[in-house]
């Protein structure tokens, strides 16, 4: 069964945010959500946070810049207000997780980077993304969607859980809930942060404690992935899920909490 919540509203800047704020406790996460992008299908990683912690999940709305999205969730911030947060980054959300830690470190008190990868780059890497995104928002947008679909549905596989349930959900969302806006912003975003950070030098990353996990057999955030945040993120703890995928929280729940709490009250 999964949980409903009472999702808010935040109007800032002529767009509307929302987001969930559930459970109890001192401390608060910000979880930044995957390519589903919706905050109630963070539903798993709010049922295993809200029992020590607040939860503050927004919905991503179709930006097509980074800078936005980090400022909108800010403002969520500030209207709760929430001085700092243990601040979770799952999939794309570790995108938006590392480019909140950069513009707004004082509200990071701790960094965690779930299934994804670093958003720095070199030149000639950049390079190639921006030709390969340039040409791909070239194609039509019913191939767009069909791919993002295929590809997210992919990811989403899991190794242990009912896969079948699971799936039948994530397809729903997209197709019922996410427009072509979204699927269009979650592109544009990641060409943006490519434009604006991939070069930037350390001074420009977060510092503080970071904790980096990987499945050991997901197929889309790799391992070889993982080597290249640890190299951009110093000092950081890296573990890795032994026989999980992209979403842990599903797949190894129990080991994912213990986890998450020996880190953030370590």
């Amino acid at each position: 069964m999964i949980e409903k919540y009472i999702v808010s509203h935040l109007s800032f800047s002529n767009i509307d945010w929302e987001y969930i704020f559930s459970g109890n406790g001192k401390k608060v996460v910000l979880f930044l959500n995957g390519g589903l992008r919706l905050a109630e299908s963070a539903h798993q990683y709010i049922k295993i946070l809200s029992r020590n912690y607040r939860v503050v999940v927004p919905t991503y709305p179709p930006l097509d810049n980074v800078d936005d999205m980090a400022l909108g969730i800010n403002e969520i911030l500030k209207k709760e207000k929430i001085e700092n947060a243990i601040v979770i980054g799952q999939s794309y959300g570790g995108m938006i997780a590392q480019i909140f830690s950069i513009k707004y470190p004082d509200k990071v008190e701790k960094l965690i980077l779930n299934s994804t990868a670093s958003i720095f780059t070199d030149k000639s890497h950049k390079r190639l993304w921006l030709i390969i995104l340039w040409l791909f928002m070239l194609m039509p947008s019913k191939w767009i969607r069909n791919t993002y679909k295929k590809n997210i549905l992919k990811a989403l596989r899991l190794t242990k859980g009912n896969n079948a349930v699971w799936i039948k959900y994530a397809e729903n969302i997209i197709d019922t809930k996410l427009t072509d806006n979204h699927i269009y912003s979650h592109f544009l975003t990641g060409k943006d942060t490519l434009k604006k950070y991939s070069n930037k030098d350390k001074t420009f990353r977060y510092h503080g404690e970071t904790l980096i996990v990987n499945g050991e057999k997901d197929r889309f955030s790799t391992i070889k992935d993982q080597k290249k945040l640890i190299k951009d993120y110093p000092g950081s703890r890296p573990v890795i899920m032994k026989g999980a995928g992209h979403v842990f929280a599903i797949e190894q729940p129990d080991e994912y909490e213990i986890l998450i709490n020996e880190f953030i009250n370590q």
